[in-house]
């Protein structure tokens, strides 16, 4: 019975080992966690904000601009329906210190989770994106060249059959109204 109570903690401590950074003695770990800015583009509006760079702006200048808790389901976080209905494009911009003793090690930037499509931008400059939801994912980036960096994340959460949950997105147009149709085949709201 001991036995199986240690391999059972040893498991638990490898897997919140390999999964979530750790701080120790070696390790600097630096959570962004908190109030972000956010920015929604239009219902629909096929990408305005990468087309128009606004990785390279200060989103809270924006009018539309408020805050937004990270991690959070901003879909969840309000009871507007805009918000709440919302998919497509939504941005997030966050500004963060780089300690003058971290400038030699290296830099991972890491995200436990973005559903479904996210592009990552620092200072301005794409590191990378990434297309899948429920899993972490990590950028080894650069030493900055600045003590204050901004990190710009653009997430489309539009729902696809290869997306997880499964879902069917259709437009449709009848005479001067335009509708969205979203059918989804789940139980609980993206």
């Amino acid at each position: 019975m001991l036995k199986i109570v240690f391999i059972f903690f040893a498991f638990i401590a490898f897997c919140y080992g390999s999964l979530y950074a750790q701080k120790n003695e070696i390790r600097h770990f630096d959570s962004l966690d908190g109030l972000w800015t956010f920015v929604r583009e239009p219902f629909d509006s096929n990408g305005i904000g990468i087309q128009n760079q606004w990785y390279r702006k200060d989103l809270s200048g924006f009018k539309n601009a408020t805050v937004m808790p990270v991690p959070c389901a901003y879909n969840e976080i309000s009871a507007e329906k805009g918000l709440r209905e919302h998919l497509g494009w939504v941005w997030y911009q966050t500004n963060f210190y780089q300690s003058k003793y971290d400038h030699n090690l290296l830099n991972i930037l890491k995200f436990e989770s973005i559903q479904y499509y996210a592009r990552i931008y620092l200072n301005g400059e794409f590191i990378g994106d990434h297309i899948g939801g429920h899993l972490p994912f990590e950028f080894e980036i650069e030493p900055f060249s600045h003590r204050l960096n901004i990190l710009t994340v653009a997430v489309n959460n539009t729902l696809s059959h290869h997306t997880l949950p499964h879902a069917e997105y259709k437009h449709y147009k009848t005479f001067d109204y335009e509708g969205i149709s979203f059918l989804p085949n789940f139980d609980f709201f993206n």
